[in-house]
C-alpha cells in the first residue's frame, strides 16, 4: 500500500486540523495486507490509522480476533476525520491528480 502524495497532504492538511499537528504521526511504510492497495493502485489516496486503544488499558489481541476490543471513544474522532477529508476533497476546486 503506498499512498500518493497529493491524498497524503489532504490528509495531513484535515488531520491537523480535525486533531491537532501534535497528534500526527508519519510512519514508516509497512506491508499490510489490504485491498486499499489496490484501490491506489487505480485512484489517488491515503491509508490512514487512526488509534483506538487507551494507554491505561492496552489492547490484548490482534485485530481480526473474535476478543479484539477497542476503545469505542475513539469513533468519532475517525468519523470526523473521513468525513472532513471528504468534504475538504470535494470542496477544492481540482481534484487530487494522479502522481
Amino acid at each position: 500500500t503506498v499512498n500518493s502524495e497529493a491524498g497524503a497532504a489532504l490528509m495531513r492538511e484535515v488531520a491537523s486540523q480535525v486533531v491537532g499537528q501534535e497528534q500526527i504521526a508519519q510512519i514508516p511504510p509497512m506491508m499490510v495486507g489490504e485491498d486499499m492497495a489496490e484501490f491506489l493502485n487505480r485512484a489517488p489516496g491515503c491509508y490512514v490509522l487512526v488509534g483506538a486503544s487507551d494507554p491505561a488499558e492496552p489492547l490484548h489481541s490482534p485485530h481480526h480476533s473474535p476478543t479484539f476490543d477497542f476503545d469505542e471513544r475513539t469513533l468519532p474522532t475517525g468519523v470526523a476525520l473521513l468525513a472532513s477529508t471528504a468534504f475538504a476533497y470535494l470542496m477544492s476546486e481540482t481534484s487530487i491528480p494522479q502522481d
